[in-house]
């Protein structure tokens, strides 16, 4: 069972908590003729709670990518395009434009997100052992930072092993293939 909170998320539309283990919605996307936003919002953060199953590193901007591209997917097989003025307009557009121009949006929403795409293996354990040391000198007066911890300590046992790297790189690679497919099918006359 997933709860979901409906409430005023300010500027984003959801969030998916993998550390409290709830969805939120904003309370503006029950509104009448916002249907296909709610439709691509929970498209994308039900793509979050699949792939935190998957075992990828939980800060990955691998899992961005893909839950704005099976956003905008969702909305094209729906015949949808997203509304002037959101963020996954600006997706849609900046994917018409080139892989490159889609990856920079989504790391200037979410910096600080690991991503295999430009980096090593031995870069991404550097940047967690960092985010991890950050996180312990945080975690005495956040409970965030506490809860953040077990989290990142389980990424970097998960990609030590051999088994944990190759399913990183595999869902690195296979996102990376599909943000490079959709882009072009895009940027086609």
């Amino acid at each position: 069972t997933l709860p979901v909170l409906v409430l005023d998320l300010g500027r984003n539309f959801g969030e998916y908590d993998y550390l409290a283990k709830n969805m939120r919605l904003h309370s503006s996307l029950f509104k009448k003729g916002r249907e296909a936003e709610l439709a691509g919002t929970l498209v994308h953060e039900l793509t979050h709670v699949a792939q935190h199953g998957q075992g990828v590193p939980s800060n990955a901007l691998e899992m961005e990518i893909d839950a704005h591209l099976q956003d905008l997917d969702m909305m094209a097989e729906l015949g949808l395009k997203p509304p002037k003025g959101t963020f996954a307009r600006q997706a849609l557009d900046l994917l018409a434009q080139g892989p490159e121009k889609f990856v920079e949006l989504i790391q200037a929403a979410v910096p600080g997100s690991i991503f295999l795409g430009e980096s090593s293996l031995d870069d991404i354990l550097d940047q967690l052992e960092d985010d991890l040391s950050a996180q312990h000198k945080l975690a005495k007066h956040s409970k965030t930072a506490a809860g953040l911890i077990p989290v990142i300590e389980r990424d970097l046992e998960r990609l030590r092993s051999a088994e944990g790297a190759a399913a990183y790189r595999a869902f690195s690679k296979r996102v990376m293939a599909l943000l490079k497919r959709r882009s072009a099918e895009l940027s086609a006359p």
